[in-house]
């Protein structure tokens, strides 16, 4: 694991002293005319993180991004989930969110732009409850609430059965201006897709290009079914061999373990067979503990990531509280959501707007499909805000 804790900056002083003890960090960097700027001069403020300012957005020359002291924990280094979770705008901004400030560490490593954690795995998602910043760098393999493979072995074969038995011209409500037989073929050239990404081990972008564009575009009757059937079966296949922790290309500007493929494919899916089915007048809900990590895939790395021309910022913090999972899972709370990235924390946090139903419901509702039965409360102009900011085409 490289660099996960903090974000890239042109740092010109660092300054690390150990006393098997207490680990005192200082980085100071030049900087000008910046417009996202939260911290000022360090001779402006006091306190215990006298060098931060939140409230300052001006420009600054010489800036000091950190210094605070970080006690050693049974010689274990239980680190700075502290200050990772704190309320300090500044300090929130400094540290990177994708990944578990509150694990346990055997070391502390300095790179040229950041500092790791030695310990590569953490626990499920919902039991991780630092800060959220999405698509910084290679996210670490984590648990899942369910087997990803399992989960798109059943959806995929449920959603080309569902393709076999309805007439391919049959409108998709959840994808305006599409047909069945669009959606089939949409979802087929993206298994083939990453079939490709993983089979041959891709790492470089530039390989893309010799990738070749071999979708079945044209396809259709039971020769669609056929291709739908052999790409779904062999796409499985190659993410039961692969190693989960294994690097490869994905569009998130990082490599990413094949873990990062696997749910990315359970959870498309899911929502696919649900468009689907929505179509035919089937029916399908996607399980609670899918659906609300489903959310928080969305949030980790499509919420904010491009946004709709025109579309304007909340302007305020979201809640979204899942009413049909365990207590402690399924809540977020919104701090920030602004191109290219949504700024959250998995907590149970008041917010401009609570948004809250089953997880299946609040997933439809955040991917804008028809139905997503939820309850809005508060500032209902953030929550239309939210939903309709991020470019999903």
């Amino acid at each position: 694991m490289e660099r996960l804790h903090l974000h890239s900056r042109s740092f010109n002083a660092i300054d690390l002293r150990l006393d098997g003890h207490v680990i005192f960090f200082e980085f100071e960097s030049d900087r000008h005319a910046c417009d996202h700027q939260r911290v000022t001069q360090r001779d402006r403020v006091g306190g215990s993180l006298g060098r931060h300012d939140s409230c300052d957005t001006g420009d600054g020359e010489h800036v000091a991004l950190l210094h605070f002291t970080v006690h050693d924990r049974g010689d274990r280094l239980g680190l700075h989930h502290h200050l990772a979770a704190c309320d300090s705008a500044a300090v929130c901004w400094f540290f990177r969110r994708d990944i578990d400030h509150s694990s346990v560490a055997v070391r502390i490593e300095v790179g040229e732009f950041g500092v790791t954690h030695a310990i590569q795995t953490v626990a499920a998602p919902a039991d991780r409850n630092s800060d959220q910043v999405a698509r910084v760098d290679t996210v670490i393999v984590m648990e899942l609430p369910y087997n990803p493979i399992e989960m798109l072995r059943t959806d995929g074969a449920a959603f080309i059965e569902l393709i076999a038995a309805n007439d391919p011209i049959t409108n998709v409500k959840a994808c305006p201006g599409w047909k069945l037989i669009d959606l089939a073929r949409h979802q087929g050239e993206a298994w083939q897709f990453w079939n490709r990404i993983v089979s041959d081990g891709v790492t470089d972008r530039a390989k893309l290009r010799e990738i070749a564009d071999d979708g079945e575009a044209d396809l259709d009757g039971d020769d669609l079914i056929s291709w739908l059937r052999a790409t779904h079966d062999t796409l499985c296949s190659t993410l039961t061999n692969a190693k989960a922790d294994t690097k490869v290309w994905t569009w998130t500007g990082a490599n990413q373990p094949v873990s990062w493929v696997q749910r990315r494919m359970a959870q498309e899916a899911a929502v696919h067979r649900v468009d689907a089915a929505d179509a035919t007048g089937d029916g399908f809900e996607v399980p609670a503990d899918v659906a609300a990590d489903g959310i928080d895939e969305f949030l980790t790395w499509f919420a904010g990531r491009e946004r709709i021309e025109g579309e304007m910022k909340p302007g305020g913090t979201v809640h979204l509280h899942c009413t049909d999972t365990e207590a402690g899972q399924g809540e977020w709370y919104i701090a920030n959501l602004k191109e290219p990235s949504c700024t959250f924390t998995r907590e149970h946090r008041k917010g401009d707007v609570a948004v809250r139903g089953r997880a299946h419901d609040l997933l439809m509702w955040i991917w804008r499909r028809p139905g997503g039965d939820v309850e809005v409360i508060g500032k209902e102009t953030v929550a239309r805000r939210f939903r309709a900011y991020t470019d999903l085409d």
